[in-house]
């Protein structure tokens, strides 16, 4: 297990909002995991839910945007302060050099959250933002790794890296059909 290096710390809104977060990863299991499985449960609960490891930056922001990926517009008002917060804090983590798989998964159910409520061109730059950061970590290299004979540890992280990249390619292609058409269509 790594932990970022970073002192930078989320503004308060954000754990806030997180509130209980065994509360949040039950319901985003529940509600979001099961149709874009993109986070390994296993690896979640063994090291960004561990009681003993202090909850890093990129675990925090994970949580924000689980729940904030499974807002329903009958169930509370729209979240946008919790949004705006949520954006700029990823792209301050970013800033602050945590380069994290967590992070890269933040980053995704952002992208569904704005392209699941139509915000372009926002989930248009973030899906952008997505591949580069997927490259920069090297999880595009990742489809090309079929060695069968490492740990169950590595398996899953493997695995886990796979689906996100896989995750940005279908949010690429989702995003960019959505946002053209709007284009074509600005009325």
């Amino acid at each position: 297990m790594q932990l970022p290096d970073s002192s930078w710390t989320a503004p308060s809104i954000i754990s806030q909002y997180v509130g209980e977060a065994v509360w949040v990863a039950l319901q985003y299991w529940e509600k979001i995991h099961w149709w874009m499985p993109i986070i390994s449960k296993t690896t979640f609960y063994d090291q960004a839910m561990n009681p003993l490891v202090p909850r890093s930056i990129d675990v925090l922001l994970l949580l924000a945007t689980m729940k904030l990926a499974m807002w329903h517009p009958r169930e509370e008002s729209r979240p946008d302060r919790e949004y705006a917060a949520i954006r700029h804090a990823i792209h301050e983590a970013e800033g602050a050099g945590v380069m994290t798989v967590r992070l890269l998964q933040a980053k995704l159910l952002l992208t569904f959250y704005e392209f699941g409520h139509g915000m372009y061109p926002a989930a248009y730059f973030s899906v952008a933002s997505c591949a580069r950061f997927g490259t920069a970590l090297g999880i595009n290299q990742c489809l090309q790794t079929t060695d069968l004979s490492v740990s169950s540890d590595a398996a899953l992280e493997l695995e886990e890296k796979k689906r996100a990249w896989w995750a940005i390619l279908m949010l690429d292609r989702l995003v960019m059909d959505s946002f053209l058409r709007q284009k074509a269509h600005p009325c």
